[in-house]
Order: C-alpha cells, then structure tokens, then sequence
C-alpha cells in the first residue's frame, strides 16, 4: 500500500525469500516521532539513567548471556567492549 506521501506502509516478503532460512520476523510497534522525541526530552531533563544489573568484559560475552537467560537479571545486562 502506497500512503498520501508516496512511502510504502507496509514491507512485502515472499515466502520464497524466507522459507530455508532461519529467520524470525516479529513487528515491533515503539509509537511515533512525536512521542519519542517528549520521551527523549523527559529523560534528559529529569537526567534519568538506566539501571543497570550487571556488567561483563568482552571476553565474558557468553557468561553475560547465560545470566541473562537465567532470569535473575533485574534490569539490563551490560557487555563493556572497549
């Protein structure tokens, strides 16, 4: 479907292009620009940062993913990779 402005709306995939692979598609609705830019201001204004669970070196890349899948992680799992 083609919107007023002449962008598509929609992405079309044909099965042929999908059917081997072990691809997932999933859609993720995450709102408009309007409200991730009062978002963005929001959190800038109130200095808000992320909590932070835990964070793992590089070289600990599949401890940090085995922690994470365990499900004791109570926000977000950091990997430092400087």
């Amino acid at each position: 479907m083609i919107t007023a402005n002449g962008h598509k709306s929609s992405i079309e995939i044909s099965h042929d292009a999908y059917k081997s692979s072990l691809v997932t598609i999933r859609r993720i609705f995450v709102g408009n620009r309007a409200d991730v830019q009062a978002m963005n201001r929001a959190v800038s204004a109130h200095q808000m940062r992320p909590v932070i669970d835990r964070v793992f070196e590089f070289t600990e890349t599949h401890d940090a993913f085995r922690y994470y899948l365990t499900g004791n992680a109570f926000r977000k799992v950091i990997i430092r990779i400087d």
